[in-house]
């Protein structure tokens, strides 16, 4: 999803700002996807915890492919994740451009 909301933005996934590695071909979504980390291991742990299974269920995985549509608090409200992503990807992008400051990054202590 993060990819995604790069490529969407016009930005290369593969240059990072933090992460560089010549054999990771995603770097810059890494970097973005981190502010985002902590929402998705709370519902994740939420959901599998204290008892991880040893393998997913049909069930289970819905909960990976629901992803997109948790809801995301941001500067403008609540957005679903993938468009809080995608948001984030065009400030940054703004960000390269001059255009604006400081990147849009999501509440994530509220979306929790």
């Amino acid at each position: 999803m993060t990819a995604r909301a790069l490529v969407g933005a016009g930005l290369l996934p593969t240059w990072g700002i933090h992460h560089r590695n010549q054999y990771n071909a995603y770097c810059l979504a890494d970097d973005i996807m981190e502010p985002y980390r902590p929402m998705v291991d709370f519902h994740v742990r939420s959901s599998f915890w204290p008892d991880p299974p040893e393998e997913l269920s049909t069930e289970e995985k819905k909960v990976f492919w629901s992803m997109a549509t948790w809801d995301c608090q941001t500067a403008v409200g609540v957005r679903p994740l993938q468009q809080a992503l995608s948001e984030t990807a065009s400030s940054l992008q703004q960000c390269f451009m001059k255009k604006r400051e400081k990147i849009v990054l999501p509440d994530v202590i509220t979306s929790l």
